[in-house]
């Protein structure tokens, strides 16, 4: 993809991976439908998505988050990140499903 190169990209794969697994879980849950996901893995991305592992209760998968628009930058997909982990939590709580200041 254009405007980063791999090494990139894999790191931040990585940074998300290892510190940032409940953002993880809210855009799987949210944006996946994927009810109750017990872990969640990002292995990969490119301008128009971004692909979760989940596991939990018996479901092994592969999902594509698609971003809202494409991506052009790395640091389009960290700004889509967290507007979309946001919009993730704000509609969990507005569906009842999370009370303020609980984690996905």
């Amino acid at each position: 993809m254009s405007g980063w190169d791999e090494a990139a990209a894999n790191a931040w794969l990585e940074d998300m991976n290892a510190g940032h697994g409940e953002a993880l879980i809210c855009l799987a849950r949210y944006f996946g439908g994927i009810a109750d996901p017990l872990v969640v893995e990002a292995t990969g991305l490119n301008r128009d998505e971004l692909h979760l592992r989940v596991d939990g209760h018996g479901l092994s998968c592969t999902l594509a988050v698609p971003w809202p628009e494409p991506a052009r930058t790395l640091e389009d997909v960290r700004r889509m990140v967290v507007d979309m982990t946001r919009e993730a939590r704000r509609g969990a709580r507005e569906e009842g499903l999370l009370p303020d200041g609980d984690a996905c």
